[in-house]
């Protein structure tokens, strides 16, 4: 009984050492991202002339979650128009620049695309948006955005 107490406690400690951050169980990751979601705060933000895009990574119970891999963004014209920047790529392996990208109270991944080069603005946006984390293959989710205030 006491060799298992030892052992809990040790467990208990190991876990809690460090910044944070995920925690590999045999192999798997826990509560890892299953699947993703562009969120309904995604937006055309009309002061700085930029798409805040919002992604929000979920688990397997649906619940938002952080994630471990590389993010992709790509805003295009509608029905298969050449994208209207370069794309993005956010490296969430960088602790900081996970811990950067990520809003607590959201609970979701904030990316800015800025369109300032773009002349004129289509009425919607097609948003395309890449999660490859470390453990599985990448996931893809794709959304129309207006781009009409509010």
């Amino acid at each position: 009984m006491i060799r298992t107490a030892g052992a809990l406690c040790g467990l208990l400690v190991a876990g809690c050492a460090g910044r944070g951050g995920p925690v590999a169980v045999d192999g798997m990751w826990a509560y890892a991202p299953e699947h993703m979601q562009v969120h309904p705060l995604t937006r055309h933000d009309v002061d700085n002339n930029a798409l805040e895009v919002r992604v929000e990574l979920l688990d397997n119970d649906d619940v938002s979650c952080r994630g471990i891999g590389t993010l992709e963004v790509v805003a295009s014209r509608p029905n298969g128009g050449l994208p209207m920047v370069d794309r993005l790529l956010i490296n969430l392996d960088d602790p900081d620049t996970n811990l950067a990208t990520y809003d607590d109270v959201t609970r979701t991944y904030r990316v800015t695309v800025p369109l300032g080069s773009v002349e004129t603005l289509p009425d919607q946006v097609a948003l395309k948006v890449t999660f490859t984390p470390q453990h599985r293959g990448p996931m893809t989710v794709t959304q129309r955005i207006s781009m009409r205030s509010k």
